[in-house]
């Protein structure tokens, strides 16, 4: 389970702990952060907050969006997971509700995007209201989105790079477009409603005497900055999907060229199959068995009928 963390921010930056149950602050704005797992908080969701949103900031598995409930608004996010051992793709529900007075966030793992707002919080930089903080954020959250999705363009161009360059692909090849196509189609999966959330929260920003005006447009650039990365992502995922293509095709001409070689092979070997065939059965009268070089006229006879078939073969262009 995560740490709580309870602060109130007074207006000039300086920070004061707090504890649930007290009042919000008459000046400035109360942070909760936690772990929607912490029965403290979720008791106190459950008393003070929207039966909708309580539901919402709880729920086991979430969609980014962004909806006014009430006297506040709810905004779901997500952001890439960083955190070591674990894997980039498995994106990290970032869930907030913010009213005048009062910001929650509330995440199962850590979030480098609150971490980078405790320190700016530790260092007298807090942000000024909770439109800010949602700002903050959002923007924190979309910056290492987008070095991701750098991160998977470029591994998807040095990919295209190997693939194209050497016309037989590699097991480790073949390991390296899977993990990066479930990647895409991961990312992916959350960015679309993720630029929505963004777009849908410069609309409804609540009044918490904040500047609303500087406010949306910083989020509707972060939002921006969220569809190009989901167009990234798309491109990526095309790529991708045309290397897989690229890989079936070469497999498929690899094999049927094969299976062409065979086929050949066979035609030349039939007749000979049917000649030596014959010459071993065991019965009387077959030609030869008395003379000394049967078998070599045999073999010379084999060599000749094969020499025949091959350029036959060849005058047809079968080969």
């Amino acid at each position: 389970m995560q740490t709580t963390t309870i602060l109130d921010i007074a207006p000039d930056g300086t920070v004061q702990p707090a504890i649930l149950q007290s009042p919000l602050p008459v000046s400035g704005y109360r942070w909760i952060d936690s772990d929607p797992d912490n029965p403290e908080v979720t008791a106190w969701c459950h008393e003070n907050l929207d039966p909708v949103a309580t539901e919402a900031l709880l729920a086991s598995e979430t969609r980014p969006r962004a909806m006014v409930i009430g006297q506040g608004t709810l905004i779901l996010m997500r952001g890439v997971n960083l955190n070591p051992e674990e894997h980039v793709d498995d994106m990290i529900s970032v869930r907030c509700w913010m009213a005048k007075g009062l910001i929650i966030s509330l995440r199962h793992r850590t979030s480098y995007a609150l971490r980078d707002i405790h320190t700016k919080v530790d260092n007298g930089e807090a942000p000024e209201g909770p439109i800010a903080f949602t700002c903050q954020l959002a923007e924190g959250l979309i910056d290492r989105i987008e070095n991701v999705s750098i991160g998977l363009e470029d591994s998807v161009d040095d990919l295209e790079a190997a693939i194209f360059e050497d016309q037989t692909t590699t097991q480790d090849e073949h390991t390296r477009l899977a993990g990066l196509r479930r990647r895409a189609i991961r990312l992916r999966r959350y960015m679309g409603p993720m630029a929505t959330a963004l777009h849908d929260l410069g609309r409804l920003l609540p009044e918490t005497g904040e500047d609303k005006d500087s406010a949306k447009v910083r989020l509707h650039e972060t939002a921006n900055r969220a569809t190009r990365s989901v167009e990234e992502q798309d491109a990526a995922r095309d790529r991708l999907t045309a290397l897989a293509d690229h890989i079936d095709m070469q497999q498929a001409a690899r094999q049927q060229n094969n299976g062409y070689i065979l086929s050949l092979v066979a035609a030349i070997f039939l007749p000979l199959s049917f000649i030596t065939g014959l010459f071993g059965v065991n019965v009387a009268g077959m030609p030869g068995t008395q003379n000394d070089y049967a078998f070599w006229i045999l073999t010379c006879g084999s060599l000749a009928i094969s020499l025949v078939l091959v350029v036959f073969l060849y005058w047809k262009r079968w080969f």
